[in-house]
């Protein structure tokens, strides 16, 4: 995934921190949904090979989701679902909506439904805020380094204008709650920028990247401190980079849900997710196999997205493509490309495709 892409959303997101906040204090009020169809069609003009499906409002209500991301090319893919909710005051009163087919709440529903899925589906929730100042008393704990929003070189506050959280982790610390439930200060704290669904940013220039949420310095700075071993993964990411920072993210939430002693901490998610995704990364040398469990065509409600044209791609040059951008870290950026294109880049790489 480009960097550009999640260049692209820090900004949708800093313009939607605005739009929330100042059409609230003039009385005009944007709803969930005219955020959503801002945002997308936004990302949708700039990265068309960006590929997203919108849920009508029956399919929403059957899986639980607005939308979903497709991450992955020729015949593997995963899926991102994301369910989103705008603030209202200090609160995401929304979280209480009804789930489907006998589930109690609308995360149970999104849950359950991605795991029904034929290929792997990470449920999230995006939630869009804006506030004249950041709420007051809320701290965030998204930094590696624990530095408060303002100061740190991972986002800026009006980056959480689009905020994302795993939909496990929601349920963790709504369930059996109820209005406490709702509160912001409960989410914001343990939320990232949505950008973070394609890979968490590297430490940056603080030029720029301040209160205001503007950057002038595009620069990026790798840094050990934040990534172990290897520091090089969030910086350009590919296919696998993207797909094992989900796996980490759903064994942590997954770990949530059950151990109380990861949400009393509310630094310590993040750092376990940072943690896990190390350990994949470590691991890059497994057969491809066991990289792309999981994977597999996109869903026919998705198909109908391929661009026609796109040069088909035998499973044997998959699992090459897979091998060699997870082995040797080719600077490929797989989805931002169709099939034949990334296949044309790694062949004038190495002649050995050809």
């Amino acid at each position: 995934m480009s960097r550009s892409l999640r260049w692209d959303m820090d900004g949708l997101a800093v313009d939607t921190w605005n739009r929330v906040a100042r059409g609230d204090a003039r009385g005009i009020r944007l709803r969930e949904d005219t955020i959503t169809e801002l945002n997308l069609l936004e990302l949708d003009l700039r990265h068309p090979k960006l590929w997203v499906h919108r849920f009508n409002q029956n399919a929403e209500k059957a899986v639980g989701g607005d939308w979903e991301w497709y991450v992955g090319f020729g015949q593997l893919w995963f899926a991102l679902r994301i369910q989103a909710k705008r603030m209202d005051n200090d609160e995401y009163r929304q979280l209480q909506h009804e789930g489907a087919a006998g589930d109690n709440y609308q995360y149970d529903t999104l849950i359950r439904a991605s795991q029904d899925e034929p290929i792997l589906t990470f449920p999230h929730y995006v939630f869009f805020n804006g506030w004249r100042t950041w709420p007051s008393g809320v701290q965030w704990y998204g930094c590696p380094s624990g530095v408060p929003l303002g100061r740190c070189g991972h986002a800026s506050e009006q980056e959480m204008g689009c905020s994302a959280m795993p939909a496990r982790l929601v349920r963790a610390i709504h369930a059996g709650r109820g209005v406490a439930g709702r509160r912001v200060s409960e989410y914001l704290p343990r939320s990232v920028p949505w950008s973070w669904l394609f890979g968490p940013h590297s430490v940056r220039s603080l030029t720029g990247a301040g209160r205001t949420g503007v950057r002038t310095n595009t620069s990026r700075i790798r840094s050990t401190a934040d990534w172990g071993t290897h520091p090089e993964a969030p910086n350009n990411p590919t296919v696998l980079d993207v797909l094992r920072w989900h796996r980490a993210i759903d064994a942590v939430a997954r770990r949530a849900e059950s151990d109380k002693a990861t949400l009393s901490d509310e630094g310590g998610f993040w750092d376990e997710v940072r943690a896990e995704f190390s350990q994949l990364v470590s691991g890059r040398s497994q057969d491809v196999a066991a990289q792309t469990e999981g994977l597999g065509p996109l869903p026919p409600h998705a198909a109908l997205l391929m661009r026609a044209g796109a040069e088909p791609i035998s499973e044997g040059l998959v699992a090459e493509l897979f091998n060699r951008i997870g082995q040797r870290r080719r600077t490929v950026i797989v989805t931002e490309l169709d099939p034949g294109e990334a296949l044309e880049q790694l062949r004038g790489e190495d002649p050995a495709l050809s």
